[in-house]
């Protein structure tokens, strides 16, 4: 999939949603990718963290499709 066939399809979902918050959400995502950003110290030491916890079984993770049934669920996507 191309680049220009991947933004028609971001406009075509987008275009699709009427819940304001997801929107907004989603707008806070795509303005992070405009700048640099770094994690704290602090940040890094939580993501280390959850890293250990996932691989050593004590947390779990969802696959793709179980996030995705979720997100659907919730707001309708």
């Amino acid at each position: 999939m191309s680049v220009a066939d991947i933004k028609e399809e971001l406009h075509k979902a987008i275009d699709g949603i009427d819940n304001k918050e997801l929107l907004q959400a989603m707008l806070v995502i795509l303005s992070q990718g405009k700048r640099s950003y770094q994690l704290t110290d602090e940040q890094l030491q939580v993501v280390k963290e959850r890293e250990e916890q996932y691989l050593s079984g004590e947390n779990k993770a969802q696959t793709l499709d179980e996030f995705r049934e979720k997100m659907n669920k919730k707001y309708g996507l």
